[in-house]
């Protein structure tokens, strides 16, 4: 109602003004070089306001041609980030649900013109890994390469796969290699306590050991559990005396007190030939420190010449009376010179203290060999209930 009311007030102002306007026209007269012009002013005032309008005419219309075709290939380029994150968000959920060849083709298709690409074609390569297409991890694993500042990143992916491929050999070849570089990353020193262990290159693990202690990498626990099977492992393997006495030498100095690897030590000196020097080692280990682990391989090292050792375990009876193990070597060693009786006694002490199948079992063979049919039997039956 209220633009009604405008436009007929413009009409009677028009025709109002109008009858004025056509009586006062005006004089216009415009001198340029050769040129005159002359009109009214009524006229030259119309004349300059359709040609302002006629240039704004021209200027939008080249600004709208030029924007369509800037706008064009904007969109274009939009529309491809567009469908990239599509693909990319569509992998990534793939990937959840484990399904991998589906995984795979999203992550190619949003790898080109997504945003971080890297992360594509490295997703691309697990999932073509989890397939077993290692050709094609390989191929998306160059790419990645290609677009990664470090380089070691990708190679140290490389190495994982080749270890859940089982290409051992593969990976500790390029593994050494990155170990060399760059030996206190602590990737890469987490990825070479799995690959050493897997190959059992206990010489490897040891030497890697103070990069793990100083990287903090395993807590108390698991760094004991670790040290220990190093050092067992490394004793064990041991060919010949020359090698044993280098690897006994490579522990430390605390090492070489702690009673299972004295306890191993002994043990292979034996069986290599040097009961001599089991014997003294073992001796002094049970004078200073007598542990559950140096019982245990007594019967297997001494003899019954030895009675230096029997003598020594015979004093540490009232320290040691409630220990089976204890009790055991002393039944072991007491039947090897036939002194059943005692041998008798520390079999029912072991069996008071700690009862096994293995110590009734034993205890009921001695009773037959006493012909004590009755006690034999009576140890038996505890055996079969143990």
């Amino acid at each position: 109602m209220i633009r009604t009311l405008a436009y007929i007030v413009i009409i009677l102002l028009g025709l109002v003004i109008s009858p004025w306007i056509l009586s006062h026209t005006g004089y216009l007269y415009l001198s340029i070089g050769d040129y005159e012009v002359e009109t009214s002013v009524v006229f030259a005032v119309v004349a300059l306001l359709v040609i302002f309008s006629l240039i704004q005419l021209i200027e939008w219309l080249i600004v709208s041609v030029i924007n369509t075709f800037v706008r064009r290939g904007w969109l274009s380029s939009h529309w491809r980030k567009q469908s990239a994150r599509k693909h990319t968000l569509q992998g990534a959920l793939f990937i959840a649900e484990e399904d991998w060849l589906s995984a795979e083709q999203s992550m190619c298709k949003g790898a080109n013109n997504g945003e971080l690409p890297l992360v594509n074609w490295l997703a691309a390569a697990r999932a073509a890994h989890h397939q077993g297409n290692i050709q094609q991890r390989e191929h998306y694993l160059n790419q990645a390469e290609k677009l990664a500042e470090k380089k070691s990143s990708i190679a140290v992916t490389r190495v994982r796969y080749l270890i859940k491929q089982g290409e051992l050999d593969s990976a500790r070849t390029q593994l050494d290699k990155l170990i060399a570089s760059d030996s206190n990353k602590a990737t890469l020193i987490k990825l070479g306590l799995e690959l050493y262990r897997l190959q059992q290159d206990w010489s490897a693990l040891k030497i890697l050991l103070p990069k793990v202690v100083k990287l903090k990498l395993l807590n108390e626990i698991e760094l004991n559990e670790l040290q220990h099977q190093v050092n067992q492992s490394l004793l064990k393997g041991a060919d010949n005396t020359p090698e044993l006495e280098k690897v006994w030498h490579w522990l430390s100095r605390k090492e070489r007190k702690e009673p299972s690897n004295i306890a191993e030590y002994v043990k292979c000196l034996a069986k290599l030939g040097d009961k001599a020097q089991a014997k003294k080692l073992v001796h002094k280990a049970i004078k200073s420190q007598p542990v559950n682990e140096l019982f245990d391989l007594l019967p297997d090292v001494i003899n019954a010449e030895d009675s230096d050792i029997r003598k020594l375990l015979a004093g540490l009876e009232s320290s040691q009376d409630n220990n089976a193990s204890y009790h055991r070597c002393l039944a072991i060693l007491n039947q090897q010179t036939n002194d059943f009786p005692e041998a008798k006694r520390h079999w029912l002490r072991v069996n008071q203290l700690q009862p096994c199948v293995s110590s009734w079992t034993a205890l009921g063979k001695l009773h037959e060999q006493l012909g004590e049919q009755t006690e034999a039997l009576n140890c038996y039956r505890h055996a079969l209930h143990s």
